[in-house]
């Protein structure tokens, strides 16, 4: 079964939600149906699957990883649209749930996305929200709203330093990296009994994911890896790291986005401590715009005469 996440990341969320004794669990966003297979491992008996297209999940492995008791629901459709979320309670009241134990929200990763199924997740889940890929721009964006609220709810932040490309930190989310495998998830602990869980999993991270070498470069990313580089997947993926400021003020920070395509460039061809210099000095570029104001100015100027 194909699952594109960091192998230590979702052991410790697979196994904290395993200590949460699940009776239901609720997936937005499926795919293949690899973390399906890891809900079905903590003994959950319904798991629900919440998808625009379930054509492509694995059924065969599914149905050989769940057990007699165990039963995987699909409920197919967008997650912004309001017939979807009936046909959600429907089930939900069909299979008696009042609420999940755990939802796990993986499914478009742009901002208002995000937000949307949070607010479909949150009053429909007692026990834990989890939020996939938390370095990702505006998946990041949302959270950092979330923890500024200041709610009581306890967050575990869940990201393997050990197999990511350091980054300086204009497109994380509590971590100065960029994803080589998946994009970490982040643990949103809803309820005061779950003490006991939240302590195990901050324990996990803090013992397990310490960074082994400040100065560690894996040589090639998840994409480069698996011969992905010159795919529009690849495209879309570094698209999504670009800061929102870029294109909503592309004239203003012209410079900086230039260091921004040039490094995505040098992305593409591997060259990882290039595109991360291009990096650095697109940051200096957005910071220090006024300096280059000036030499555009001139330049603009020069051109009516050419």
């Amino acid at each position: 079964m194909q699952i594109v996440q960091d192998e230590l990341e979702i052991d410790i969320c697979s196994d904290a939600v395993k200590r949460l004794h699940p009776v239901s669990i609720l997936e937005i966003g499926s795919q293949y149906g690899g973390t399906l297979g890891f809900w079905l491992k903590t003994g959950a008996r319904h798991v629900i699957s919440v998808d625009v297209d379930h054509s492509q999940l694995d059924r065969a492995s599914l149905e050989a990883i769940r057990s007699e008791d165990q039963e995987v629901h699909l409920v197919t459709g967008n997650s912004r649209d309001p017939a979807l979320i009936a046909q959600l309670d429907e089930k939900m009241k069909e299979l008696s749930i009042s609420q999940f134990d755990v939802a796990f929200i993986d499914g478009a990763h742009d901002y208002l996305s995000v937000k949307n199924d949070f607010a479909t997740c949150l009053p429909r889940t007692s026990k834990l929200l989890i939020f996939n890929d938390p370095v990702l721009v505006e998946v990041g964006e949302f959270i950092a709203e979330l923890t500024k609220a200041r709610n009581g709810w306890k967050t575990v932040n869940v990201v393997n330093p050990n197999r990511r490309l350091p980054c300086p930190g204009v497109h994380t989310c509590g971590s100065d990296y960029l994803a080589e495998t998946g994009g970490g998830n982040f643990l949103l602990f809803l309820s005061h009994d779950t003490e006991d869980v939240f302590c195990y999993a901050r324990s996990r991270v803090e013992r397990e994911l310490a960074p082994r070498d400040p100065a560690f470069r894996p040589h090639r990313s998840y994409f480069h890896q698996r011969g992905l580089s010159q795919s529009a997947e690849y495209a879309a993926y570094w698209a999504s790291l670009y800061p929102k400021w870029a294109f909503r003020d592309s004239r203003l920070f012209a410079p900086s986005v230039a260091f921004y395509r040039l490094s995505y460039e040098e992305q593409m061809r591997g060259r990882l401590e290039r595109s991360l210099k291009l990096i650095r000095e697109a940051d200096k570029a957005r910071r220090y715009w006024w300096r280059y104001l000036p030499r555009r100015a001139f330049s603009n100027f020069l051109k009516l005469f050419i």
